[in-house]
C-alpha cells in the first residue's frame, strides 16, 4: 500500500473514518483524486455553468438579464435573492481561480474576471473556465493549491445544488392530475446526484407534483399513471365517437324518411290533390320537414 490518499480527503466519495476524522480513498500517487472523485469532479465542473444560469434565474427581476437589460433602481422594493447572488459570485471566482492554475500549465492566459455581476461576459468566462478545468484535472491538482481549489469547486457545486433544491425551477405538464383531475401538474427541473460510498453514482428521479392536492410521484410512477390516464381518455374518446356515429346514422335515416315522404307527396296526381288548396300542401311539407 502506497499510503497516499485521495486529494478530496473528507469529502471523497469513498471516504473512510480514521480516528476522529474522515480520510480519502487510498490511491497510487500523491496529490491525485481517486477514480470516483475524478468522475464526480468532472461532472460537478460541467454542471457549474448550468447552475450559474439557474441561480441567475432565481434572481428574478432583481438582476440584469444575461443578454442585457436593466437593473432595478437602488430604491426599488424588489427582493434580492442574496443567497443566489453570493453563490454565483463563488462559482465564478472558484472556476476562474481553477482556470488560471490550469492555464499556467498550458500557457493559456485568461482575461480578467468581469466585474459586472450576472452579465453575459461573466457567463462566457464561467463556460470557458469550466471547459478548461474539466479537460485538465491532472494539471489542476498538480498545481500549488490546486487540490484546495478542486475541493472548493465541489463544495460550491454542493452548496448551489442545496440552494436550488429550495428554489428549483418548475416545468408545467399538460396532463391532468391522476388523483384530483386538475390541470396543475409540475415537474421539478432539479436533477439531484447522490453519491454512494463506492465509485458509482445514483441519479434521484425528478419529482412530479400536483400543486392542488399536493400528491407527488417519481418519473416511473408518473409514466405508469400517464398510460392509465391516457388509456381511460382513449376509452372516453371511443365512447364519444360511437355516440356521434350513432347520432349521424339516426339523422341520416330520419332524412331518408323525410325525403321518401316528400317524393311521395311530389308524385301525387292532380286528381289526388283535387280539393286540396296550396296552403294545405305547404302545411304537409312543413310537417314532413319538422
Amino acid at each position: 500500500m502506497s499510503g497516499h490518499r485521495c486529494v478530496f480527503g473528507a469529502v471523497c466519495v469513498s471516504a473512510a473514518r480514521q480516528g476522529d476524522g474522515m480520510v480519502g480513498k487510498a490511491v497510487e500517487a500523491a496529490d491525485t483524486p481517486c477514480r470516483g472523485c475524478e468522475g464526480r469532479f468532472r461532472r460537478c465542473v460541467s454542471g457549474l455553468s448550468v447552475q450559474w444560469l439557474r441561480l441567475r434565474e432565481a434572481l428574478g427581476e432583481s438582476a440584469a438579464v444575461v443578454g442585457g437589460g436593466r437593473r432595478p433602481k437602488p430604491e426599488s422594493s424588489l427582493p434580492i435573492n442574496v443567497g443566489a447572488d453570493a453563490l454565483m459570485k463563488t462559482i465564478s471566482r472558484r472556476l476562474y481561480d481553477a482556470g488560471v492554475l490550469v492555464g499556467g500549465h498550458l500557457n493559456v492566459e485568461l482575461p480578467r474576471l468581469p466585474t459586472n455581476p450576472a452579465s453575459l461576459l461573466e457567463y462566457q468566462m464561467v463556460v470557458r473556465c469550466a471547459a478548461l478545468v474539466r479537460d485538465h484535472v491532472g494539471e489542476l491538482v498538480s498545481s500549488p493549491t490546486g487540490c484546495e481549489v478542486a475541493v472548493a469547486l465541489v463544495r460550491a457545486y454542493t452548496r448551489a445544488e442545496r440552494h436550488l433544491g429550495d428554489t428549483s425551477l418548475r416545468e408545467r405538464l399538460h396532463m391532468p392530475c391522476p388523483k384530483c383531475g386538475q390541470q396543475c401538474l409540475v415537474r421539478e427541473t432539479l436533477d439531484r446526484v447522490v453519491w454512494s460510498s463506492g465509485d458509482a453514482e445514483r441519479v434521484t428521479p425528478q419529482v412530479v407534483r400536483c400543486l392542488v392536492c399536493r400528491e407527488e410521484w417519481d418519473e416511473s410512477q408518473y409514466r405508469w399513471l400517464s398510460r392509465m390516464v391516457l388509456s381511460e381518455h382513449e376509452r372516453k374518446e371511443q365512447r364519444v365517437l360511437e355516440w356521434l356515429l350513432a347520432e349521424v346514422n339516426w339523422q341520416f335515416n330520419a332524412a331518408q324518411e323525410k325525403l321518401a315522404k316528400l317524393e311521395k307527396l311530389a308524385g301525387l296526381s292532380a286528381e289526388d290533390l283535387e280539393g286540396i288548396d296550396a296552403a294545405a300542401v305547404v302545411a304537409m311539407v312543413r310537417e314532413i320537414l319538422a
